[in-house]
């Protein structure tokens, strides 16, 4: 069940979202219909001053779902840490497969893992050295909603994320 109500409610939206166009980063791969639903809301943009969130179709490239996946990629094909390679091994998935949904301000990476029901693709938050990664079974604004209020916690991510008020900041270079 998708925590976008929940999100909205900690964390209010713009008043003006920047429109997303409808995009696909493979042939054929559809996005979940969550994150969709939560940059339609919101936009592409950052929550709490360091969790940034791509969209489809953004103009601006960092922030671009496609463009972003594509960079990441290929940063991936240098190698993963060892547990890693063997996880997604087990499921049947390649680097080259992941899809970047977002990053942070410390040049960690949050990347589905396409596997199974779209709206149920797991999440890999990747330490930006690649020593450290935690997947979490969630939808994307769950995923969010759950950083923000600290009910999940990364162990690589700053002791200071999240402030008591977390604030969404739409792309300020729009």
């Amino acid at each position: 069940m998708s925590r976008l109500p929940d999100l909205l409610a900690l964390c209010p939206p713009p008043a003006a979202v920047e429109p997303s166009h409808r995009a696909t980063v493979d042939e054929g791969v559809e996005l979940p219909i969550s994150h969709r639903q939560m940059v339609a809301t919101y936009g592409a943009g950052c929550f709490d001053e360091f969790l940034w969130i791509y969209g489809e179709g953004v103009e601006r490239e960092a922030l671009n779902i496609e463009k972003s996946t594509r960079e990441a990629r290929s940063f991936l094909s240098n190698g993963l840490p060892e547990p890693l390679e063997e996880y997604l091994s087990s499921l049947r998935i390649a680097p080259s497969q992941l899809v970047r949904w977002g990053g942070t301000d410390n040049a960690d990476v949050l990347m589905w893992i396409p596997t199974g029901p779209v709206e149920d693709w797991p999440t890999l938050v990747l330490e930006a050295r690649q020593l450290r990664f935690s997947i979490v079974h969630l939808e994307t604004p769950s995923v969010v909603f759950e950083l923000l209020t600290k009910s999940l916690q990364i162990p690589f991510f700053p002791p200071d994320f999240p402030s008591s008020s977390p604030q969404f900041s739409p792309d300020p270079y729009v």
